[in-house]
């Protein structure tokens, strides 16, 4: 896939969220992450979500800068 490819559907789904029910912002998230999400509000979990999936398209932090944040994992997922 090219970049401007894979863009375009960072861009889609991230937009989707917005129209997304709790249920279906919960059912996302267990995709994702692999687990339940925290019981916090929907901006957090519509913000988050769009972290994740542009950790997933584009990389996440590098392993040194994940050392450098030993409460990163506690946080965010």
């Amino acid at each position: 896939m090219d970049a401007q490819t894979q863009q375009s559907e960072v861009r889609a789904q991230l937009l989707n969220l917005q129209h997304l029910a709790m249920s279906e912002l919960t059912e996302k998230w267990k995709l994702l992450f692999h687990k339940n999400p925290p019981e916090y509000g929907e901006v957090f979990m519509r913000r988050r979500l769009a972290h994740r999936i542009q950790e997933l398209a584009y990389g996440g932090l590098s392993d040194a800068a994940q050392k450098k944040m030993p409460l990163h994992q506690n946080l965010w997922g």
